[in-house]
């Protein structure tokens, strides 16, 4: 059996003269004849079981998309889902009116994926959800850093959301319903490093 290709993403600006301004994104590839760069542009998504080292908070990690239904082995962390209003809109929260991103969060004790997914959506979004379809699952594997050989798991979802009146707890302190056509923008996917996971659970969010 071929290895899993794994692969470095990392930012850098073009070289002179190079047709591309702005931010690139290079893909380093490695396998058993060696490693590869390859700038591309920045669109990536994820591909099944591929890992992609990710820098974030100061660790490395090594992170892969795992379709449902079976998790890939690591530790429950939780659920994420791209919330979804009876208008074919995307909901968004952040806990400073700058930063956005998806409700997710944590396990309590000992609850299913589903029941986190949906605990969180109402603490964090004020929503009910109404259905919810699994799409994937994410798996970080902590190579440097303080969390250092940590493997965490995290469903991904698309629900179905009632929006409640806004009455936001804990750390969430702001929400907003944005088209989703206007999701990369608001969440800034372009220098987000968690970019092609975000990509390819709103690509199967928004697939029959």
């Amino acid at each position: 059996m071929n290895p899993v290709p794994r692969y470095k993403v990392r930012r850098a600006r073009p070289s002179a003269g190079a047709p591309v301004s702005g931010t690139v994104v290079v893909v380093r590839a490695s396998s058993a004849t060696g490693e590869t760069d390859y700038v591309v542009s920045g669109d990536l998504v994820a591909a099944d079981g591929a890992a992609l080292e990710v820098e974030s908070d100061g660790q490395r990690w090594l992170v892969s998309w795992h379709p449902p239904p079976m998790p890939p082995d690591g530790t429950p962390h939780g659920a994420e889902g791209i919330c979804v209003t009876t208008g074919g809109q995307i909901v968004l929260v952040s806990s400073d009116g700058t930063h956005w991103g998806f409700p997710a969060g944590r396990p309590a004790r000992d609850e299913t994926w589903e029941q986190t997914l949906r605990r969180e959506i109402l603490e964090e979004a004020c929503a009910t959800v109404v259905s919810a379809r699994l799409i994937g699952f994410t798996r970080g594997a902590c190579v440097d850093g303080h969390e250092a050989g940590r493997i965490l798991v995290r469903s991904v979802w698309r629900a179905q959301v009632d929006l409640g009146p806004w009455r936001p707890q804990l750390e969430i302190t702001h929400r907003r319903v944005v088209d989703a056509a206007d999701v990369a923008t608001e969440i800034g996917l372009a220098t987000h490093p968690f970019a092609p996971f975000i990509r390819r659970s709103l690509r199967e969010a928004t697939s029959a």
